[in-house]
């Protein structure tokens, strides 16, 4: 069994340092890999360290710390990342893979993640990396580092002893999960389920930027004008790397489009480039005519809700998995809600396994 290293065999800080462990990297078949980033004042996550740890051919776990913020050319690190020969090993990989996707323009390959993996083998939903280690190992992984400023120099030991911990553990979690996943026949499920995953990872949401904002009250042309400031503002975040509620806040979005105007503190802070397109933003006379996201059951809905839950709690305790990993409660009002949901909704492993009863409850 592993045991908790207090410190890295490798702390890279120079490029001739970073040269020669990737060249060891690149030998290995696998390896365990985790972020520390800082996204305080930018829109974009500033990469502060990566942490790798893998198998030697003598089956010796050799760990690295690469200090990103030292002047390090990381393009053949990223390239590791792309590289699908070589398997990464992640826990709650997606924005680890956004960050590398950023910093690198390519696209992740070979990706493991444990925290998916550990859905279908029964330790509940999306369950932490820390969590995992008390269960499996008996040990405890103080958290207290998590937040702490991973930009400033030098880094303390505390800091350093909670970056390299993050991936010590990551390649045996895997190993278990593995030959858990294969002995219950799950393997498949959680390779259609991280290919689900990768897809959505690194594709732009447009819709998940309006889940904070309520629409019952409003108008057609209100939801619009909310719309179209949420995805003007993220534009504008993104070419002024700065965090989207930093350039405006949700509360001043919705007061904005309520009062159908900018108040006095939003003028002093917004430039007149940007008063200019929240003003054109208003004056449209654009309706939203499309589904808001926001679905209100009724009272057969509500009926039906009711034995879809039931036969979903069902198959998560024969199954072992945790009924919200199966199938979310919004997920399930809007397949109720809107019928024409179901079949991108209840896909791959999920309609094998209790899709021809759920759709015989919805479509009663």
């Amino acid at each position: 069994m592993i045991t908790k290293m207090n410190k890295p065999d490798f702390y890279i800080s120079s490029q001739s340092q970073l040269d020669d462990a990737v060249t060891l990297i690149r030998q290995a078949n696998r390896i365990a890999i985790d972020t520390e980033f800082t996204r305080r004042v930018t829109y974009y996550p500033v990469l502060s360290l990566v942490q790798i740890a893998l198998q030697d051919d003598a089956k010796k776990q050799k760990s690295f710390i690469v200090d990103c913020v030292c002047d390090l050319d990381l393009t053949e690190l990223f390239a590791i990342i792309s590289n699908s020969r070589i398997e990464k090993i992640f826990h709650s990989s997606r924005q680890d893979l956004q960050i590398f996707h950023y910093n690198s323009n390519a696209m992740p390959g070979a990706i493991i993640d444990t925290q998916i993996m550990a859905n279908f083998c029964g330790f509940g939903f999306n369950a932490g990396y820390s969590s995992l280690v008390k269960k499996i190992f008996g040990r405890d992984i103080s958290k207290k580092q998590q937040n702490s400023d991973w930009q400033r120099r030098p880094l303390s030991k505390k800091q350093i002893e909670y970056a390299i911990v993050d991936v010590v553990f990551l390649e045996e979690i895997y190993e278990r999960f593995l030959a858990l996943m294969e002995k219950n026949g799950r393997h498949q499920w959680y390779c259609e389920e991280v290919k689900i995953f990768m897809e959505k990872a690194l594709l732009p949401q447009q819709e998940n930027l309006l889940k904070n904002f309520a629409f019952k009250g409003l108008n057609s042309r209100q939801i619009a004008q909310i719309r179209n400031l949420v995805f003007w503002r993220e534009n504008q975040a993104k070419k002024t790397n700065v965090p989207r509620k930093h350039f405006l806040s949700d509360e001043a979005i919705g007061q904005i489009v309520r009062f159908a105007f900018v108040g006095k503190n939003l003028v002093s802070k917004l430039s007149q480039e940007a008063l200019f397109e929240i003003e054109k933003i208003l004056a449209s006379e654009e309706k939203f005519s499309g589904e808001t996201g926001r679905f209100f059951m009724n009272e057969m809905q509500r009926k039906y809700f009711q034995e879809a839950k039931k036969l979903i709690a069902d198959v998560a305790a024969k199954e072992n998995f945790s009924a919200q990993f199966l199938l979310t409660s919004s997920d399930l009002t809007k397949i109720i809600c809107e019928k024409s949901f179901f079949d991108e909704t209840i896909t791959g492993w999920r309609k094998e396994v209790f899709g021809k009863e759920l759709k015989e409850i919805i479509f009663n």
